[in-house]
């Protein structure tokens, strides 16, 4: 096979689905979208690095293998415009597969993460602080709305409950 026949297999393995089509070409198919990535990336993120990622999460979640190849890279290809490593300890958000009942078949959804929300918010530059921790039952939480917001947390000593 000459290489004009290899691209034109790639422009088509994109409705494949990725089970079917084989990691193999599932790779190829992001290497050659590769060029599309970078374009979109933020500075502090490489293309290499999140198509490595991206692959991973295939390995991760095997459900994912069930969606078409086209699904998955547009998933990343979001994953990628917002500077977020998708299914990584990171906690930044997490490519799930979604049965799509009415088109009968499996897409990519991304969920973003509480750290993934936390990220974007501290590189938007439009906060002065922001932080997340767990509410339990004992604590005492007290939080008003309006022009004079308030949110006030005060962890209990000892048990704290649920």
């Amino acid at each position: 096979m000459n290489a004009k026949t290899n691209v034109a297999n790639l422009q088509g393995a994109g409705k494949l689905i990725a089970r079917e089509a084989g990691a193999g070409t599932v790779k190829a198919f992001f290497e050659k979208n590769k060029g599309a990535m970078a374009a979109i990336l933020p500075n502090h993120v490489k293309p290499e690095r999140m198509l490595r990622i991206a692959l991973g999460a295939l390995r991760t979640t095997p459900k994912l293998t069930n969606a078409t190849i086209e699904s998955l890279m547009s998933a990343t290809m979001v994953c990628a415009q917002l500077g977020l490593e998708p299914n990584t300890v990171l906690g930044h958000c997490y490519l799930i597969p979604f049965d799509n009942r009415r088109q009968k078949r499996t897409d990519v959804q991304i969920i973003i993460g509480y750290k993934g929300l936390i990220d974007l918010a501290r590189r938007s530059g439009q906060i002065e602080s922001i932080a997340a921790h767990a509410v339990y039952s004992a604590d005492q939480f007290d939080y008003a709305y309006g022009l004079n917001e308030t949110l006030e947390h005060r962890p209990a000593v000892g048990n704290r409950g649920e």
